[in-house]
């Protein structure tokens, strides 16, 4: 179960992420005053 979670956290740069959902992510990142594009290169180094 591990290693699931990690495949999927690894997968986060890849094909996991379409538009909308990064989009979303952006706009809930504004409303939290949150760097959401900071806080994204930090999870696929």
């Amino acid at each position: 179960r591990r290693q699931d979670r990690q495949g999927r956290v690894g997968g986060l740069s890849g094909a996991g992420w379409d538009l909308p959902s990064i989009r979303q992510l952006l706009e809930l990142g504004q409303t939290l005053g949150v760097d959401v594009e900071c806080w994204l290169n930090q999870l696929s180094k």
